[in-house]
């Protein structure tokens, strides 16, 4: 093996072992009260119908969100449409 794949193969396994070492302690800091709001939702009625509506609320204003943006952008698709189309007496680009 050539010293630069020595060098290569080292910083690897460095690399590699320094991730496993972190997710490790990743995994031993975890709390366990980490999932205390999903266990709510599990045994909380009134909490899991207000989740929930929220959830529907938020559901809905990203489609609006993303409606709204698909609409700007078929908006500025026709614009540049009209602006290069041939129909101007200028060459299109």
């Amino acid at each position: 093996m050539t010293p630069i794949r020595w060098r290569i193969a080292l910083a690897l396994a460095a690399t590699a072992g320094a991730a496993l070492a972190w997710r490790r302690r990743a995994r031993v800091a975890r709390p366990r009260v980490a999932f205390a709001e999903l266990q709510r939702l599990e045994a909380d009625p009134a909490f899991r119908a207000a989740f929930l509506a929220e959830l529907d609320q938020e559901i809905v204003a990203r489609e609006e969100r993303r409606t709204a943006e698909l609409e700007a952008v078929d908006t500025a698709a026709g614009q540049l449409l009209d602006l290069l189309s041939p129909d101007n007496d200028e060459r299109a680009r």
